[in-house]
C-alpha cells in the first residue's frame, strides 16, 4: 500500500490522468443509470384467483379455499395465507418469508393446484396466479373531457388517444374508465320465445356456436400450398339476427324471429366517471417492470403535448404522475447532497484558513461519488430516492479520512519535514486508524445486506451506496490526497498567501487553539479526576437510553407528502346508482370548495382499473364510489395530505350513510400490508361469535383518541334470496340446473353470448330479455322454463329461503377470520394497539376457541424491529471485531465502545422527550450510528497509544492525544453534522422519508462527538491505570 503511494508521489501526471478517467467513468455510469422513485423490492406474496360461477361465498369456501387451502400450506417458507371468498371466486394471498425465490414458490403453487384440480368441482375455471409488483399499479391517470357526448368520447379515447399512448416506449397498459363502450344487445321477446318453443339458453348456444374462424387444411395449386380457412364470424348485425336457433314444424327460427338486435352504446350499465365535477374518461398508465418511471412519465407528457395538438377541442389533465413526485424527490435529495457538501467546505475552510487544502479535502466528494456511480452501475443499483440518500449522507462522511490525513500532513510539515516526507508520513501515522474507521462504519451493513427481512429490501441502496463512498473516501484520501499535496497549486498558493494576511479569517482557527489549550484542558483535567463518577453516569445513561426506546412511541415508516389521496365511499348493499351518485355528488361539492385541491375524479360502477385491482377490491358495484383525489403543491397548500385525509374522514362520517376509506399515499406501500395502522384478526370457527366478538371490539375501537376509520370484513352483508331446487322435479321432467341458470341470467343480467368484431375492435354481444326490467321475486319465480313439450314456472321447481349472506368470507390459516382495519391519526401504531389490546382483556369476552390477533402495519413494525435489534447486535460484534483486528488487543476496542452508549442512547432519549415517533428509517440511523461514532474514538486512541509508545506518561498521553486530535475530531464531526443538516430538516417532497434518518445522524453525531471528546480520555485512562501505574 505504502509503496505505490510512494509511486504515485512521483508520478503526478499518473495521479492526474487517474482523476480524469474516474470523472469520465462515473459521467458516462451515471447517464445510463435507471431512475426511480424506490428500489426494486421483491415482495414476498403471491396471490391466485380462482372464479367459480354462480358460487355463492359459502360454497367457495368449502369447495374450492379449504381444499387449496391444504395444499398451499405445505409449501416450505409460507407466513401467512389469507383467503377471500366472494360470490363467484376465491381469492387467496399467500405470504412467503423473506429472501425466499418467488420464481421457484410459483412453480410450487402451480404444482399444488395441478395435485388438487380432479377434486375442485365442475365449473371452476383455471386459477390465475401473479406475482406482486409495483408495474401492476398505474404510474399515470390523465382525465380526457370537452364534449358532452360520452360516446363519441370514449371512441376517441379507445381508438385513437389509447394508440398514441402505446407508442410511448415502456408503456405496459393503457386502462379507459368512463364514457359509454358499444355492444351488440340482443333483446329477447319472452312471447315469441314461448311461441317458437325456444330458450334463452338456446339462443345463447346458437349464438356462440355459429360465430367461429377455424383452418379446413390446405390445397395444392401448381407448386404452390394455399391455406384454407373456415370463417363464419359475424360480419354484420344481420348475420347475427340470421343466425338459426332450431327447427320447429319444419321452420329454421332465427334470432331475428325472437329478439331485436341492435348495435348501440351500453348506457345503463355505463360507469360514471366524473373529473372536477365534469363527465368525461380516465386514461390509467402502466408501465413494464423493467421500464424507468420517470422516463416513461416524460414519455407520455411529450405524446400528449402531440395529442392535444390533435384534439384542441378536448381538455387534458395529469391528474397523478409518480414520474413528478419522483423527480421532485430525488431532487430534494440532490440539493441536500449539494448543499451539505458546501457547508462541510465551509467549515473546513474556516479550521484550515487553507484554500489549497480545503479543495483537496472537498475534491473528496465528488471523486468519492463518480467512482461510486460506476460501481451502481455495475451493480444494477438504480437511482433512486434510497441510494441517494445514501450518497447526501456520505457527502460528509466522505471528507473525513482526507480531513485526518491533511491535518497529520500539516502536523508534520509543522515539524520541519520537507512537504513529500510530510505527505508520505503523514499519511502513513494515520493510515491504520483511518481504515479502522472506515471499515467499521462500512461493516455495519454487512448485516442489513445479508438479512432477509423488510429492512433489507429498503436499504440494500442505501448500505451499498454509503459503504461504497466512504471506501472510495479512503482510496482517495491515502493515494490522490497526499501526491496532490506535494506539488504547486500556481493561483490558489498565491490566493492562501493573500488569505494568511486577513486576520479577520482567522477567528475561528484562533478560537480552536485557545479553546483546546484552555478551557478544554482544564475540563479534560478535571474530569479525570472522576473517573468513577464518570463510569456510574455511564451506567445510568444506559439505563435511562434503553427505557426511552421502550417507552418512545413508533410507526413503520413516516408518512411523505405526496399531495395524492383516495377515498373509497361503500353504501348499504342494494343502493342504486342513483342515490350512490348523489352522495358522490356531495363529496364531489366538498372537494371542489377546497382550496387545497388541485383535480380530482370519482368512479362509479366500476370494479377498478385493470385486473389486479378487480380482484384485490372483490369487485365494484351500483353502491361503490372511488375518488382519486390530487392536492396542490406542498408549498401551495395549508396542510399537509394527512391532515387533509383526517378533515376528510370526519367530513364523510357526517355525510355518507356507509362505510368509508380515506388513504394519504405517503411512504412505501407494502402490498399486503394494507394502509391500515393495524388489523385486529379475530379468528375461530363460530362465524355468529365472530361477529359479536367484532361487533364488541369495533365499539371499544371507536372510543379510543385517534381512531378515525373502522372498516370490517363483516360490514358487507347483502339481503339474499336462495331458490332451493327441487331434485326429484328436476329429474322428472328433464331439466338440468345450468338451463335455468341462463335462463335467469340472461331474464335479470344479461349474458355475454360472444363477440362482434368491427374495424379491427371487439364488441360484446350481450343476450337479455327484452326491457329488462324485472326486477321483483314474483317476475322470478313466474319466469318459464322450456320442456321437451311445453314450459313450467321456475315456482313450480324451487322454494324459497329468505335470508342475510356475507358478500365475503374471510378465512385466514385455515380458520375463519374477522378483519377490523384501524385507520388512526396523530397517534403511533404501536401506542394504538396497546391501548385498543388492554380495552378489550377488560370489556370483551373472548372464548377460548377464538383468537385475536394484530397484523397490518403494526405487525411489520415488531418483525422489522426484531430484524433492527438483530442487525444492530450483529452489527456491535462485527465493529468490534474489526477493531479487535486493528489494534490487536480487546482493551482499547472496548474503551471505544463508550461511545456508542453516548451517541446512540442521546437519539433515543431526546426522541421521546420531544415526543418523535420512532421507526424503521430511524432505527437505520441508529445502526449507522453505530460505525460512526466510534470513528473518532478509533482516531484518538490510536493516537493515544502512539504517545504512549514515545515515552509518554498515561495522563500525559490521555491529555495530549486528546487535544491533538481535538481539531480533525470537530472538523470531520461537523462536515458529517453539517453534510446531514439539509436532510434532516425535511424540506420539499419525498424529504419527510429519510428526515428521521437525518434527525438520529444530526443528534447523534452532535452527542457522540461531545463525549468522545470528553469521555474516551477518562474511559482510556481508567482501563490503563494498572499497566502504566
Amino acid at each position: 500500500m505504502w509503496g505505490l503511494l510512494k509511486e504515485l508521489m512521483n508520478n503526478i501526471p499518473a495521479v492526474i490522468m487517474i482523476i480524469i478517467a474516474v470523472v469520465m467513468l462515473g459521467v458516462v455510469a451515471l447517464t445510463r443509470l435507471p431512475v426511480d422513485l424506490y428500489p426494486n423490492i421483491e415482495i414476498p406474496i403471491i396471490a391466485i384467483s380462482v372464479d367459480y360461477p354462480g358460487a355463492s361465498p359459502e360454497q367457495v369456501e368449502e369447495s374450492v379455499a379449504k381444499i387449496l387451502e391444504g395444499q398451499f400450506q405445505t409449501i416450505s417458507g409460507v407466513k401467512n395465507i389469507t383467503t377471500r371468498c366472494f360470490q363467484d371466486r376465491a381469492f387467496f394471498i399467500i405470504e412467503f418469508n423473506y429472501g425466499v425465490d418467488i420464481d421457484s414458490k410459483a412453480n410450487d403453487v402451480r404444482e399444488k393446484i395441478d395435485r388438487v384440480n380432479k377434486f375442485l368441482p365442475d365449473g371452476v375455471e383455471k386459477p390465475v396466479i401473479f406475482k406482486f409488483d409495483p408495474s401492476m399499479l398505474p404510474i399515470m391517470s390523465i382525465s380526457v373531457s370537452g364534449i358532452d357526448d360520452l360516446a363519441a368520447l370514449r371512441q376517441i379515447v379507445d381508438d385513437n388517444i389509447s394508440k398514441y399512448m402505446y407508442q410511448v416506449d415502456g408503456v405496459a397498459n393503457v386502462t379507459v374508465d368512463g364514457g359509454y363502450q358499444k355492444k351488440v344487445f340482443v333483446d329477447l321477446d319472452e312471447r315469441k320465445l314461448d311461441a317458437f318453443k325456444v330458450s334463452s339458453a338456446d339462443v345463447l348456444r346458437a349464438i356462440a356456436s355459429e360465430n367461429q374462424e377455424f383452418s379446413a387444411g390446405y390445397v395444392v395449386e401448381g407448386y404452390k400450398k394455399i391455406n384454407v380457412k373456415f370463417d363464419a364470424k359475424y360480419k354484420s348485425i344481420d348475420d347475427i339476427k340470421n343466425v338459426v336457433i332450431a327447427n320447429r314444424g319444419g321452420y329454421n327460427v332465427k334470432v331475428g324471429d325472437v329478439a331485436n338486435v341492435t348495435f348501440k352504446s351500453d348506457i345503463e350499465n355505463a360507469p360514471i366517471v366524473k373529473v372536477n365535477g365534469k363527465s368525461g374518461v380516465v386514461m390509467s398508465i402502466n408501465k413494464k417492470s423493467d421500464s424507468s418511471t420517470v422516463a416513461v412519465s416524460e414519455a407520455v407528457k411529450k405524446k400528449l403535448e402531440e395529442v392535444k395538438k390533435l384534439y384542441p377541442n378536448l381538455s387534458f389533465n395529469i391528474v397523478t404522475d409518480q414520474g413528478s413526485f419522483i423527480v421532485d424527490s430525488i431532487g430534494n435529495v440532490r440539493d441536500s447532497a449539494v448543499n451539505g457538501a458546501i457547508l462541510a467546505f465551509i467549515v473546513v475552510f474556516l479550521f484550515l484558513v487553507s484554500t489549497k487544502e480545503s479543495t483537496l479535502i472537498a475534491l473528496t466528494i465528488p471523486l468519492s461519488v463518480v467512482i461510486t456511480f460506476v460501481i451502481m452501475y455495475f451493480l444494477n443499483v438504480s437511482l433512486n430516492i434510497v441510494s441517494l440518500a445514501g450518497l447526501a449522507l456520505g457527502v460528509g462522511m466522505t471528507i473525513d479520512n482526507s480531513i485526518v490525513v491533511i491535518e497529520s500532513i500539516y502536523l508534520h510539515k509543522k515539524r520541519g519535514k520537507n512537504i513529500v516526507d510530510a505527505a508520505f508520513d503523514g499519511a502513513k501515522e494515520v493510515g491504520t486508524a483511518i481504515l479502522g474507521s472506515t471499515l467499521t462504519t462500512i461493516f455495519v451493513f454487512l448485516p442489513v445486506v445479508f438479512s432477509q427481512g423488510l429492512a433489507q429490501q429498503i436499504f440494500k441502496d442505501l448500505a451499498l451506496t454509503v459503504s461504497i463512498s466512504i471506501f472510495s473516501s479512503l482510496f482517495v484520501a491515502i493515494w490522490i490526497t497526499p501526491p496532490l499535496m506535494t506539488v504547486g497549486w500556481g493561483f490558489i498558493e498565491k490566493l492562501d498567501s493573500n488569505i494568511k494576511r486577513m486576520k479577520s479569517l482567522f477567528f475561528f482557527f484562533d478560537f480552536i487553539e485557545n479553546f483546546r489549550d484552555g478551557i478544554y484542558s482544564r475540563l479534560l483535567s478535571n474530569l479525570l479526576n472522576l473517573k468513577k463518577t464518570v463510569l456510574v453516569f455511564t451506567i445510568v445513561f444506559t439505563i435511562v437510553g434503553v427505557l426511552s426506546f421502550i417507552y418512545a412511541g413508533k410507526e413503520l415508516l413516516p408518512t411523505t407528502d405526496s399531495g395524492d389521496l383516495s377515498a373509497k365511499i361503500t353504501l348499504p348493499p342494494g343502493t342504486s346508482k342513483e342515490v350512490t351518485y348523489e352522495y358522490a355528488e356531495k363529496l364531489s361539492a366538498y372537494l371542489s370548495t377546497n382550496d387545497n385541491v388541485n383535480i380530482y375524479y370519482y368512479v362509479i360502477n366500476t370494479a377498478g382499473s385493470g385486473m389486479t385491482t378487480r380482484m384485490l377490491a372483490g369487485g365494484g358495484g351500483e353502491n361503490v364510489v372511488n375518488f382519486t383525489i390530487k392536492l396542490k403543491p406542498k408549498e401551495e397548500r395549508s396542510i399537509s395530505s394527512e391532515e387533509f385525509a383526517s378533515k376528510l374522514r370526519r367530513f364523510l362520517a357526517m355525510t355518507i350513510p356507509g362505510r368509508t376509506e380515506v388513504n394519504a399515499s405517503s411512504g412505501i406501500r407494502i402490498p399486503g400490508s394494507g394502509g391500515a395502522a393495524a388489523d385486529i384478526k379475530i379468528s375461530g370457527n363460530d362465524i355468529d361469535a365472530l361477529e359479536r366478538i367484532s361487533s364488541q371490539i369495533e365499539t371499544v375501537a371507536k372510543k379510543i383518541k385517534g381512531v378515525e376509520e373502522i372498516n370490517s370484513s363483516m360490514d358487507d352483508v347483502v339481503p339474499e334470496y336462495s331458490l332451493i331446487f327441487d331434485r326429484n322435479k328436476l329429474a322428472f321432467y328433464g331439466i338440468s340446473s345450468s338451463i335455468i341458470g341462463n335462463v335467469l341470467q340472461s331474464s335479470f343480467l344479461g349474458n355475454t353470448a360472444s363477440y362482434y368484431m368491427e374495424s379491427g375492435k371487439q364488441y360484446d354481444i350481450v343476450l337479455q330479455i327484452k326491457g329488462n326490467e324485472r326486477k321483483y321475486l314474483e317476475d322470478i319465480l313466474f319466469s318459464y322454463i322450456p320442456l321437451i313439450s311445453g314450459t313450467i314456472p321456475l315456482s313450480d321447481l324451487v322454494r324459497v329461503s329468505n335470508d342475510v349472506a356475507p358478500r365475503m368470507i374471510m378465512r385466514e390459516n385455515n380458520s375463519r377470520t374477522v378483519s377490523l382495519s384501524l385507520v388512526s391519526f396523530g397517534v403511533p401504531q404501536d401506542k394504538l394497539v396497546s391501548q385498543i389490546a388492554e380495552e378489550i382483556k377488560k370489556s370483551v369476552y373472548v372464548p377460548p376457541d377464538v383468537i385475536i390477533s394484530y397484523g397490518g402495519s403494526y405487525q411489520d413494525l415488531q418483525d422489522t424491529l426484531r430484524d433492527l435489534i438483530l442487525i444492530f447486535a450483529l452489527a456491535f460484534a462485527l465493529v468490534y471485531a474489526t477493531m479487535v483486528v486493528l489494534f490487536k488487543s480487546f482493551k482499547d476496542p472496548f474503551i471505544i465502545l463508550f461511545t456508542i452508549p453516548y451517541g446512540v442512547l442521546s437519539v433515543l432519549i431526546l426522541f421521546f422527550l420531544f415526543n418523535i415517533k420512532f421507526n424503521i428509517i430511524a432505527g437505520i440511523g441508529v445502526v449507522m450510528l453505530l460505525g460512526i461514532v466510534v470513528n473518532n474514538g478509533i482516531v484518538m486512541v490510536d493516537y493515544m497509544n502512539q504517545l504512549l509508545e514515545q515515552g509518554y506518561k498515561l495522563r500525559e498521553a490521555a491529555i495530549e492525544g486528546a487535544k491533538r486530535r481535538l481539531r480533525p475530531v470537530l472538523m470531520t464531526s461537523l462536515t458529517s453534522i453539517i453534510g446531514v443538516l439539509p436532510m434532516s430538516l425535511g424540506i420539499g417532497s419525498g424529504s419527510e422519508l429519510f428526515q428521521p434518518l437525518g434527525l438520529v445522524l444530526l443528534l447523534g453525531l452532535s452527542a457522540g462527538t461531545f463525549f468522545t471528546l470528553f469521555i474516551i480520555p477518562v474511559v482510556y485512562e481508567y482501563f490503563n491505570r494498572k499497566r502504566f501505574a
